[in-house]
């Protein structure tokens, strides 16, 4: 019996909704079955070669039961742990392990001590690479330098690597963390030998450039006295030494630097000359103190009389300190009216002396005394008070009548006689 549209109509519709969930439900399968998949492919499974993490299980006699991911459990002999411990490591505790091979068992064997040393070797073989600095700490001295440890990996330091100066003392390094690059490695000897000098040198460079570009002439830094010697001072000024020179220490006259300077005070200077190809600087530092010529010029002027002690004494004549920082100069012709063969002959360093200002040079900051000029003017000012006195005598007249010329003059002689 044939079927009717309407039942041929629902028969198509129930069909293709039977087909629809029989669909979504192969899809949903499928699905399923991807996600398994998936996480199938991101599933680890340790293997010999691998460093992973590992927890404690359990310890026992012969080491520690591990579990390493995966369902998988391993076994560490004691003799792997990277050092002894006080107390054997707790159930819980995570740690970097090392899969060395499989046991008889068919068991995993691990490795702490090897994944350390795999773990810091490759550290410093980074380091080696990209020409970077590491850090290590100092554990002892050897023979020849410094023994030195990245975790349990040892390392060596030449002791002509330690500093940039000579003579330290090795012993202030020990239990010390340094920064170091790696100038040496040898995997298959496990060999590794730093140098600190050379991060010390790279740093210093660093410095030195940031700190020439800070400088110009005429601004005033500060830094540290570096070493002396007997043309200068050195100042560290960040990575760059400047150097003063012994006529810019003081405004004085310096004798020794290093009765003005001891190595490592911290001053304040002025940059009076920068070349920054050259990398010289000069430096000043009576630059940064008040200068005593401007107070002077206010002070004295030519044919002023100044006293002052005898500060130096050479062959062509003596210095005399006025004032802080100011020495004026009697030449040998100005010691005395008289010849005098040497300076040392009339004068000694430490005498006190008169002396008369004959020339100030203010461009050139010179000052020219001369005690043969006071001699003289002392010599001129007595004559003419004398003179001032005897015109001031009255002249003696009797009822209008002038005593006489005779009497004047020789009562003028009687007068000078007592003078």
């Amino acid at each position: 019996m044939s079927k009717s549209k309407e039942e041929r109509f629902l028969d198509k519709a129930t069909d293709r909704i039977m087909r629809e969930k029989i669909g979504e439900k192969r899809e949903k399968k499928i699905d399923d079955f991807g996600k398994i998949v998936q996480e199938y492919g991101n599933f680890y499974f340790p293997k010999k070669g691998d460093i992973t993490e590992a927890k404690v299980v359990q310890t026992n006699k012969e080491g520690i039961l591990m579990d390493i991911g995966a369902k998988s459990e391993g076994f560490m002999p004691w003799e792997e742990l990277t050092a002894k411990r006080e107390q054997p490591p707790q159930p819980g505790k995570s740690m970097q392990v090392y899969i060395s091979e499989k046991s008889e068992k068919g068991q995993l064997l691990l490795s702490e001590r090897e994944a350390d040393f795999r773990l810091s070797w490759a550290k410093f073989e980074e380091a080696f690479k990209q020409n970077e600095s590491i850090v290590v700490k100092v554990k002892k001295i050897v023979k020849g330098g410094l023994l030195a440890s990245l975790n349990s990996l040892n390392a060596f330091i030449p002791a002509s690597h330690i500093s940039l100066n000579k003579g330290d003392n090795l012993k202030e390094f020990i239990g010390r963390d340094i920064s170091v690059r790696v100038i040496k490695l040898e995997k298959n000897l496990k060999n590794i030998v730093l140098s600190r000098k050379l991060f010390l040198l790279e740093e210093k460079e660093k410095r030195k450039e940031k700190t020439l570009a800070s400088l110009e002439e005429g601004k005033i830094v500060a830094g540290r006295v570096s070493s002396i010697t007997k043309f200068g001072i050195f100042v560290n000024l960040g990575g760059i030494d400047g150097l003063i020179y012994p006529e810019n220490l003081s405004w004085e006259w310096v004798k020794n630097p290093q009765d003005l300077l001891s190595r490592g005070d911290e001053i304040k200077v002025k940059v009076l000359k920068l070349d920054k190809e050259r990398g010289k600087i000069s430096l000043g530092l009576k630059q940064t103190k008040p200068d005593p010529w401007k107070k002077l010029l206010q002070k004295y002027k030519v044919g002023d009389i100044v006293s002052g002690k005898v500060q130096q004494i050479t062959n062509f004549g003596v210095f005399v300190n006025l004032a802080s920082g100011i020495d004026g100069l009697i030449h040998i012709s100005e010691l005395d009216k008289e010849y005098v063969p040497h300076p040392e002959k009339v004068t000694s360093i430490g005498k006190d002396v008169k002396a008369e200002i004959v020339e100030i040079d203010e461009k050139k900051r010179r000052i020219r005394l001369s005690v043969r000029r006071l001699i003289k003017t002392k010599k001129e000012t007595k004559k003419k008070e004398k003179e001032e006195k005897i015109n001031s005598l009255p002249s003696f007249e009797e009822d209008g009548i002038v005593i006489g010329d005779f009497i004047e003059e020789k009562m003028k002689e009687k007068l000078k006689k007592g003078f």
